[in-house]
């Protein structure tokens, strides 16, 4: 909390303008005003450095894990630690573009990202990150999971659309699916930039007013004018401690705090959604149902035995992939030079290396091709080995 002694100083506090909005989960009240005001100007600089021409980052996440603390944006894969009074980026690679308007919660001390839009697509999949090779990877059973509205409860993600309701189970990794019909309005692929979760609510801003009860597993839609103070407001800074929201503007100066509570029962509509009585039987006795759960199935089989864990196809900036890949023109690359050239991790198995080299190599050939009527690269067999490959760099 930033006390009343310290506002002065908060005032004065100046920096670049940024257009994020900066949510942070502090919701034990362990961030001091002094740590507070060090990471939030920490945390814009690193949000200005990652805007361009092809991206611009309108949301990021503040947020406890395991006792330390870290930072996450939208359409990026980056996930930085504070450590000795900066953020420092735990992800090696440089892939982006594949989670633009994704929900990133926390549960039982692990990191998700659900959902999301980029170049190619708009999904529903929910990848975690492993903090022990710190790479992100895709949960299989979520494979084929359709975009949504995700609502993080205490143990399960609420995905809302149009005609169903999914509830993923985190700590099980299965989810149930129950139809609907003209349950709610069509969800737009921003929507997941409005949520903000506190310890018992998640709330959804600037988006048909939404609110999910996490202590009775309840979801509301509330009547116009709820949270009146949040509406308008797509950036700055929301330091949400325990279930209120303290705002401040792009200066970190002070604006308003809520209640989520107060609001929530002081304009509650007549429009509760229980989800104990959405039953797992109406999916079973679904043909269409039954049918989606056998393509979960098979997903998941062969994302596990084909794929075995690797992280999903993001896009990089391909324009910077493509340059480093030109400067090899004419040369012949063996398999470790071109995953050089192509940022692939060397700690990956074989078997991994092999599928994120054939994928990179695909999609540069076919954004090449468009332009130029060729492929950029092109495989060729050992002759001394027909299990390995070179690479000729044809431009």
């Amino acid at each position: 909390m930033i006390t009343c002694r310290n506002l002065l100083f908060i005032l004065f506090f100046t920096c670049a303008v940024s257009n994020a909005q900066v949510v942070i989960k502090d919701w034990e009240n362990q961030l001091d005003d002094k740590e507070f005001l060090t990471m939030c100007q920490s945390a814009k600089e690193i949000i200005s450095s990652k805007n361009n021409d092809f991206r611009q980052i309108v949301r990021a996440d503040i947020f406890p894990m395991k006792e330390e603390w870290y930072l996450t944006m939208e359409g990026m894969f980056d996930v930085y630690k504070w450590e000795n009074q900066k953020w420092v980026n735990q992800y090696k690679a440089k892939f982006w573009g594949y989670n633009f308007a994704s929900l990133k919660f926390i549960n039982d001390g692990s990191l998700y990202s659900f959902g999301g839009n980029g170049f190619w697509k708009t999904h529903g999949e929910i990848i975690k990150f492993y903090t022990h090779v710190n790479e992100w990877d895709i949960l299989p059973v979520t494979a084929l999971l359709p975009f949504g509205l995700g609502l993080p409860g205490y143990q399960e993600l609420f995905i809302l659309r149009q005609d169903s309701i999914s509830i993923f189970d985190i700590k099980n990794e299965k989810v149930n699916t129950s139809f609907l019909p003209n349950f709610h309005d069509s969800i737009p692929y921003f929507a997941n930039k409005k949520v903000i979760e506190s310890k018992n609510y998640t709330l959804v801003v600037n988006f048909n007013q939404i609110l999910l009860d996490k202590r009775n597993r309840s979801i509301h839609q509330l009547a116009r004018g709820a949270f009146i103070f949040i509406l308008g407001s797509d950036d700055g800074f929301y330091h949400v401690v325990g279930d209120s929201i303290i705002i401040y503007n792009n200066k970190l100066e002070f604006e308003m705090a809520e209640i989520i509570n107060a609001d929530f029962h002081r304009y509650q509509q007549v429009f509760p959604v229980d989800m104990r009585e959405v039953k797992k039987t109406q999916a079973g006795l679904n043909y269409f149902i039954i049918g989606f759960v056998l393509i979960f199935i098979i997903a998941g089989v062969y994302f596990f035995y084909f794929k075995k864990r690797h992280v999903p196809a993001a896009q990089e900036d391909f324009q910077e992939l493509l340059e480093r890949v030109l400067r090899n023109a004419g040369k012949t690359l063996s398999s470790e030079e071109l995953d050089e050239t192509l940022n692939i991790p060397d700690y990956l198995t074989p078997e991994n290396l092999r599928y994120k080299r054939s994928k990179l190599v695909n999609e540069l050939n076919g954004m090449y091709k468009i332009k130029h009527s060729s492929e950029l690269i092109t495989r060729i067999k050992d002759p001394a080995d027909k299990r390995k490959f070179f690479y000729r760099i044809n431009a």
